[in-house]
């Protein structure tokens, strides 16, 4: 399971590195925007003088509607360290491990709708593979409808791992520091299974050939939509094992495409090129259409959807992460879905 959490923390904060917090109001001064996540943070100057490198991320969560979180993000390294391990362009083995010795969430905050008890809103974080107790919820406040609970990371156990990092970050984990930073604002985030509906545009591929959504869905029973960046490193990784599935999923009539974030980006179209050409993609990669984001929400990279032969966004949930296993399932039940249409 830990393996699984770093793999998905290091997707996210990659998609930090590049978006920021992925706030909606724009931050003033030393104000961190996590709106998405229902709060607005006056970075502590503990946090700004810390010799490790600190992060944030905010969101939506996929599962259960009307809950959110932030998260605080703490990498016991120095910043050549840092960058070295959150490099998708020089990748080595290494770097996974190393990440998961490193990475800690100190703080957490979940913000839930006042109808859903303590109990439900820790089980719903089983979706992000965070085995929280609900003891460990303590609840700081209430704003316009939701609970605010706060999470600290009470677990002294792998401290050592940090080094001379460790007391610094034991600092951190400290409620009166986090509560006395933060004000509640409504959350902003959007589920990503708010994504409903068809897919229909018209864009071209990265190699310039026109294609629209009716050429591309309608030659499947089920089309896998696999959201990538050509800067994740979790995305690049699994290419030649999404090459590999997609040979699989011919065999039922199925497919998948890709679409590459940044691919309307001079420098983002090369370096995906180059990907494509050194992975053996073959599957067809596409370029964002102006409605892209509006119709997709999704808030990491790869983010994958199932879609039917009409471009009808299937009712599957939605795959955050470079996950085969969880293609294949996901896929298993699409057809289902479109089995009994």
């Amino acid at each position: 399971m830990k393996k699984r959490i770093a793999a998905l923390l290091l997707s996210l904060l990659m998609i930090v590195s590049m978006a920021g917090c992925q706030g909606k109001k724009k931050p003033k001064g030393e104000v961190k925007d996590l709106s998405d996540g229902g709060i607005m943070l006056t970075v502590p100057k503990e946090f700004k003088d810390a010799k490790g490198v600190i992060t944030y991320y905010s969101g939506a969560l996929n599962c259960t509607e009307g809950v959110f979180y932030s998260f605080v993000f703490y990498v016991g390294a120095e910043i050549d360290e840092y960058n070295s391990i959150m490099d998708p362009a020089n990748p080595t083995d290494e770097h996974p491990t190393r990440f998961e010795e490193v990475w800690r969430t100190p703080v957490m905050i979940i913000c839930a709708d006042e109808e859903i008890t303590k109990d439900e809103a820790a089980a719903a974080f089983m979706e992000l593979s965070l085995d929280i107790n609900p003891d460990d919820l303590e609840k700081i406040g209430k704003n316009e409808g939701f609970d605010y609970y706060l999470v600290l990371d009470k677990d002294t156990s792998r401290d050592a791992l940090l080094g001379d990092f460790a007391e610094e970050y034991r600092a951190l984990c400290n409620k009166d520091l986090i509560v006395s930073s933060i004000d509640f604002v409504y959350p902003e985030a959007t589920s990503i299974a708010a994504s409903q509906g068809r897919l229909e545009f018209e864009t071209t591929d990265v190699y310039g050939n026109k294609v629209t959504s009716a050429e591309l869905f309608s030659k499947n029973k089920v089309t896998m939509v696999n959201i990538w960046a050509s800067w994740c490193g979790p995305c690049v990784r699994e290419m030649p094992e999404l090459e590999k599935l997609g040979a699989e999923f011919a065999k039922n009539g199925c497919g998948i495409i890709g679409v590459l974030t940044d691919g309307n980006e001079k420098e983002g179209l090369a370096d995906g090129l180059e990907i494509l050409k050194e992975t053996g993609v073959t599957y067809p990669v596409i370029k964002p259409w102006s409605s892209f984001e509006s119709e997709l929400h999704f808030t990491a990279v790869p983010t994958t959807y199932f879609v039917d032969s009409e471009g009808n966004i299937l009712k599957v949930k939605p795959v955050v992460g470079a996950y085969i296993e969880e293609y294949k399932q996901a896929m298993d039940q699409a057809l289902e879905i479109v089995g009994q249409n």
